[in-house]
């Protein structure tokens, strides 16, 4: 989601000095996560010239972008308050202000929060206001407020006002409270680095993929760049021998159906080599494994970094697997699926989240906090529209079924409605849920 041409290729970003900055501004607002403020900066230039081109192509590329979750792309609206005393103070303060300025009507709604504390409507409106305006943190903190008011008593709005917090956190801005990153490790590189791998590769353990290509030119970012996935076993054809090189935590050779885990990309450059990965817990792993490639490499300095992950990769631990060349499809599809089922079974739920305080899902689960509940319901919710789609290289429809999830989770669909529109969904309904569906 970095450049306009990731949202929709048709999409000119060749000649970007052309466009109105206006327009510009809401590409600069996706480029750094923000999709709900380029929606705002996009509609406020069709509210001022509603045949402005450029900026219905953004805005209609955003809304039909297939790769982003659906909570980033939605059009949201402000709520109506629904008590009458709240409904004539509101009526009194709106009328005097000017509704189509986001900093004065943040100004309004911030008015009536602190006018009535417990006005969760206020306080949602105050979010999206702040969410617009590209101040992620400030509406982060307005939407843990609606969750606290609504949470016992209206759990449906509080779920979906932390859906959209779920968006909010990866955001430029918000980096602090981001739950999914890419973490790196940079070193210097040595001359005899080409040895290891060189051995790497004829093993079967570093597979190399083209440069990455400039999304405005289409050339390559870099002449001298090599881009490598680290694998914890060599993947070969089916039926042939795989092999492991030097890994501590190798084991017998496994069967050849049995699909290989991305330890870490690999970038080589003249001066420096970057091993990344979503997986904290296998670039640790790789840490540990390159002294007995490198002997000198525990005394060559480490740089450690990270960085949110952007919204169209916030699954990218779920898909690490990579399968045996030359698997029937049947056999390819299985292996797909149960790679990712087991991701989301038993690693993803052990993972602790800023959203619920700290918490794992499989933890947040055993609480009776209305708060943690909700959280947990919208998670589960913003993490099925993440994984709505599939990442190029794996059989279409592999999807993990997350009402089995909930039912794991003792978790609740925010809507009520139960999710049995993919036929091999339904043989892990329970009867109710079964008793609820169409028959056909």
């Amino acid at each position: 989601m970095g450049t306009p041409r990731d949202v929709d290729s048709n999409v000119n970003t060749t000649n970007p000095s052309s466009d109105p900055p206006p327009v510009m501004t809401g590409w600069n607002q996706l480029r750094l996560q923000r999709p709900l403020a380029a929606w705002a900066c996009w509609s406020r230039v069709l509210r001022d010239n509603p045949n402005d081109s450029a900026a219905k192509q953004a805005l209609e590329a955003l809304l039909k972008a297939p790769h982003l979750p659906h909570a980033a792309r939605a059009v949201y609206r402000f709520r109506m308050p629904s008590i009458p005393i709240r409904r004539a103070r509101w009526n009194a303060v709106l009328l005097a202000r000017d509704q189509e300025d986001l900093d004065a009507a943040a100004d309004v709604f911030a008015q009536l929060m602190a006018a009535d504390p417990e006005d969760a409507d206020a306080a949602f409106n105050h979010a999206l206001c702040l969410a617009w305006l590209g101040h992620n943190a400030d509406a982060l903190a307005a939407l843990d407020r609606v969750v606290r008011l609504d949470a016992a008593t209206r759990p449906d709005q509080a779920a979906a006002a932390w859906v959209v917090a779920e968006v909010l956190r990866q955001g430029a801005g918000a980096e602090r409270f981001a739950d999914e990153w890419s973490h790196t490790l940079v070193m210097p590189r040595h001359s005899r680095d080409d040895l290891w791998i060189a051995q790497l590769e004829e093993a079967g353990r570093l597979r190399r993929f083209a440069t990455p290509l400039r999304p405005d030119t289409l050339e390559p970012v870099a002449t001298d760049l090599q881009v490598y996935e680290l694998l914890d076993r060599a993947l070969t054809e089916v039926g042939e021998p795989t092999s492991g090189y030097g890994d501590p935590d190798s084991t017998p050779p496994p069967p050849p159906s049995r699909p290989a885990r991305v330890m870490c990309s690999v970038l080589v450059q003249p001066n420096e080599l970057r091993f990344s990965s979503p997986d904290p817990e296998s670039l640790r792993r790789v840490e540990t494994f390159l002294p007995m490639l490198r002997p000198d490499a525990s005394c060559r300095p480490v740089q450690r970094l990270s960085s949110p992950l952007p919204l169209n990769m916030l699954d990218a631990a779920a898909w690490l697997t990579r399968l045996p060349v030359g698997l029937p499809e049947d056999q390819r599809r299985r292996l797909a699926q149960e790679a990712l089922d087991d991701y989301y079974r038993n690693t993803w739920i052990h993972q602790p989240r800023q959203g619920l305080e700290g918490l794992t899902p499989a933890l947040a689960a055993e609480s009776s906090d209305p708060v943690i509940r909700v959280r947990l319901d919208a998670i589960l919710t913003f993490r099925e529209q993440v994984d709505a789609r599939s990442p190029v290289g794996w059989p279409l429809g592999i999807h993990h079924d997350f009402d089995d999830l909930r039912r794991r989770l003792q978790a609740r669909r925010p809507d009520a409605t139960p999710r049995l529109d993919q036929p091999h969904l339904k043989t892990q309904a329970t009867p109710p849920e079964l008793d609820r569906s169409e028959p056909q």
